[in-house]
């Protein structure tokens, strides 16, 4: 085994049928952090047959004199749980930035190790992960954003994607609809209206989404913004259908009621 320079090609077809895919390990992300004096390079592992069976984009600037820092955004493309292939990887990787001069690796893995349900009751919990990389003398690096966990839906059709939902999903959508509340798709121009939601929350400038809207714009990676409105006459049709309803119901229990011998 041993680490070679990827194609954009080789690395984007290898990056969308990854189990760890995500939108920082793309071309599309490469391209976009050269904005911000990051220079990239795409690595892959591949086997006695040049098979690639690992990968990664690296980001690198900098640090000083003749020396660079490395970052894998979104981590690597690799089995975590596998430690045999992790160990392999990461030798192989600090092996060879080692020799172009670099002197810090930072990962930023994004892999589930706990889930809960709405009762903030554990269903899925794995410390297999952590200590992979606690063998592998990786240290938890301090900061002071919220990271959160993201599921990717490979839905080729929205209405398997419905078909694939539970009751109570299914219902929390006709209960949404029958209140007036729709989903629609925004676009460029709505930008600064989705940036004042979020600004809060978010440790970026109006500029990087900007710039995730400008590189992100192929059918393979795009970004795209979603609102949800309330529509007033929708909700004050139903509400009013949904009283009316509830008064006849209340007319038989009444009539009921002084029947009752």
């Amino acid at each position: 085994m041993k680490i070679i320079e990827l194609t954009e090609t080789q690395f984007t077809n290898y990056s969308r049928l990854h189990s760890n895919r995500n939108y920082l390990q793309s071309v599309e992300y490469a391209k976009m952090q050269e904005n911000y004096e990051f220079t990239n390079s795409f690595l892959g592992l591949i086997d006695d047959n040049n098979n690639i069976i690992a990968a990664t984009l690296i980001l690198s600037k900098k640090a000083f004199s003749k020396f660079s820092y490395a970052i894998a955004p979104g981590g690597l493309l690799v089995d975590y749980t596998n430690y045999d292939l992790l160990k392999d990887f990461t030798d192989l990787l600090k092996e060879y930035l080692m020799d172009k001069d670099y002197i810090y690796l930072q990962i930023e893995p994004r892999c589930i190790i706990n889930s809960s349900n709405k009762k903030e009751q554990t269903i899925y919990s794995s410390s297999t992960i952590i200590n992979n990389l606690e063998k592998l003398e990786f240290h938890p690096v301090p900061n002071n954003n919220n990271n959160k966990y993201a599921v990717y839906l490979n839905a080729n059709d929205i209405n398997d994607m419905y078909k694939k939902m539970n009751r109570s999903a299914k219902r929390t959508i006709q209960d949404c609809n029958d209140m007036g509340l729709s989903i629609y798709k925004g676009n460029e121009s709505n930008m600064e209206l989705f940036y004042n939601m979020i600004m809060k929350k978010t440790h970026h400038t109006i500029e990087y989404y900007y710039n995730l809207n400008n590189y992100f714009n192929n059918p393979n990676n795009q970004f795209e913004i979603y609102f949800t409105k309330l529509e007033p006459k929708t909700y004050l049709s139903n509400a009013t259908a949904l009283l009316d309803k509830e008064q006849k119901n209340n007319e038989k229990l009444n009539k009921k009621m002084k029947n009752i011998k």
